[in-house]
């Protein structure tokens, strides 16, 4: 009764299993109970929106289709009784919070389609991320296209190249499933190379091993311990991390290319700003090493503005963490509030960037990177 979890088995059926399937009807129980008990399963809202809902399903049905651009479905609306923009967004709003479909709006390309069928998200990303020691892919067809030096910087630093993915993604709308991976910060541009490509850290198979550590630096600790580091919640760091450095390079040029395992990151986000983060499963834990003092405060600004922003908008605001800051004087950490209270520097001064605040939720991943700079 104290886990803060319902244990499952996959493993066998649930027929076969009595654990399990106890463990069902307790999960089910739970969420009708849940579900009952939410306010805004009771708003009432215009029959006409339940029309549009209708058409936009029967659209799915007859057609087959997975996905209807914007301009269609406004004229649904229209011809439902819903001439008004502003009512079709608040419609398609309530639509994909209750997941009937999926509409982000957080960029042109993104707003412009509505996905009525979710499982195709699914199974276009499954195309691109995925297990190869579960799910292989034919080598030789990959070279028979000329592709297979793509399939295997793929696979050994993460990095996809554009002619990659529009063969993965042949008859699909690439543009929109990269601004997509975007915006869910499992995918950013990768600007080290002369060809277009994208960095995608859930493909990256070789790890780091801590143990070996022994990098110096100005150090603070996002400490998961009392609850759990989900699995992701790291890549998509490194992915922010990434994307900021890129946009830097567009302005300085010259910037070191990144050392990336599936448990470490060595980056340049700026000229001379150098910046180490490491994933410590066992102690359930993301370590960040900087090189130099005088990046200390911005740094610690940037990075945990980047974990607010990816638990607000990929992890529903349900992370729990600590942060603990390395005191130079002893070498010890200590939470943040205590060092903030100390004004422990190089944590905390009076220097521009000691101070400013960093907007990171409810905007844009551009005007967040803009907010770093």
């Amino acid at each position: 009764e104290e886990l803060s979890y319902f244990p499952v088995d996959n493993s066998t059926s649930v027929i076969n299993n009595r654990a399990t399937s106890q463990e069902m009807v307790r999960l089910r129980l739970c969420l009708e109970k849940i579900t009952r008990n939410d306010e805004t399963i009771a708003q009432s809202i215009p029959l006409r929106w339940m029309a549009l809902l209708d058409e936009m399903n029967q659209k799915r049905a007859s057609e087959d289709r997975n996905y209807i651009q914007l301009g269609v479905v406004r004229k649904m609306a229209l011809g439902v009784g819903i001439p008004q923009h502003n009512e079709q967004d608040q419609a398609l709003s309530l639509f994909h919070a209750r997941g009937m479909i999926v509409h982000l709006t957080a960029t042109e390309t993104l707003k412009s389609m509505i996905i009525i069928n979710p499982q195709w998200l699914i199974n276009a990303f499954g195309k691109i991320i995925r297990d190869r020691s579960l799910h292989r892919l034919d080598a030789g067809e990959f070279q028979h296209v000329g592709l297979d030096n793509d399939l295997i910087l793929a696979f050994q630093k993460g990095v996809a190249s554009r002619d990659l993915l529009d063969y993965l993604w042949s008859d699909e709308p690439v543009e929109f499933l990269i601004d997509l991976m975007k915006r869910t910060m499992l995918l950013s541009d990768w600007g080290y190379s002369n060809e277009p490509s994208y960095l995608i850290p859930s493909l990256l198979e070789s790890g780091f091993d801590v143990d070996t550590v022994t990098d110096t630096g100005y150090k603070f600790i996002f400490d998961f311990s009392e609850n759990f580091l989900p699995i992701g919640v790291f890549l998509r760091l490194v992915c922010l991390c990434v994307a900021h450095a890129v946009r830097s390079q567009e302005n300085i040029h010259g910037l070191a290319e990144p050392v990336l395992f599936k448990n470490f990151l060595s980056i340049e986000l700026e000229s001379g700003f150098i910046l180490y983060l490491r994933e410590d499963a066992r102690c359930q834990s993301i370590i960040v090493t900087l090189e130099n003092e005088k990046h200390a405060a911005l740094g610690l600004k940037i990075v945990q503005s980047m974990l607010v922003k990816l638990d607000a908008d990929v992890m529903g605001s349900g992370l729990s963490w600590v942060t603990l800051l390395q005191n130079e004087t002893n070498g010890g950490f200590i939470a943040e509030y205590d060092a903030r209270q100390q004004n422990l520097a190089p944590w905390y001064t009076e220097e521009k960037h000691g101070s400013q605040k960093i907007q990171s939720q409810n905007i844009n991943l551009d005007a967040f990177f803009d907010s770093l700079s």
